[in-house]
């Protein structure tokens, strides 16, 4: 999925670690030249991308997705088209008319 810098008016370049030498730095990776996500063992905010060739690991915050509304993030997930469930009987496997 590809992914870019979020659009914010402050926002220049983002942090990053370099994952071939761990070198600390910042990228800048946009929406016309975006950043490919690549699966990750992490779970803490931290996404890891391609730009450029490169592997580097950035902070989720930082970046925004091509199929997002707005801003996601590992600790966000906004469905495109969420369903709800409005008979509580349903949560709990129970049929509408019966008693216990």
């Amino acid at each position: 999925m590809k992914a870019w810098i979020r659009d914010n008016y402050y926002m220049e370049e983002i942090p990053a670690k370099r994952l071939k030498d761990n070198a600390l730095l910042h990228i800048f990776p946009v929406k016309d030249d975006p950043a490919e996500t690549i699966p990750s063992q992490r779970n803490d905010g931290i996404e890891a991308i391609v730009w450029h060739g490169d592997k580097y690991e950035v902070f989720s915050i930082d970046l925004e997705w091509e199929n997002s509304v707005t801003r996601v993030s590992s600790t966000t997930f906004r469905p495109n088209n969420p369903t709800t469930i409005s008979n509580d009987a349903a949560l709990y496997g129970r049929q509408v008319g019966r008693d216990k």
